[in-house]
């Protein structure tokens, strides 16, 4: 089943690259693919968090998201330091 949901994430996203196929409409978006026969599975999300988030938003959601993680990551970085050294 994972490997059907990860094409089904794959294929979404590619059919729709620039605005994916909106929040929330994973599941919605891949019962086609089960009827067409391309996919034998489907669930609501691709469980993989960034073929989800291309998927669902497209290449530009996945950039901002993937900006977002890398900012929350940075500011954990800051933190942890500042806090190493109070200690």
């Amino acid at each position: 089943p994972y490997g059907q949901l990860f094409q089904a994430g794959a294929l979404l996203g590619a059919t729709y690259p620039e605005s994916g196929v909106g929040l929330k409409q994973f599941w919605y978006a891949c019962q086609p693919l089960m009827e067409s026969g391309r996919l034998h599975y489907c669930d609501i999300h691709a469980h993989n968090l960034y073929l989800h988030a291309f998927a669902e938003t497209g290449v530009i959601g996945l950039l901002f998201f993937i900006a977002f993680a890398a900012w929350c990551a940075r500011y954990a970085w800051h933190a942890l330091r500042s806090t190493r050294g109070s200690q």
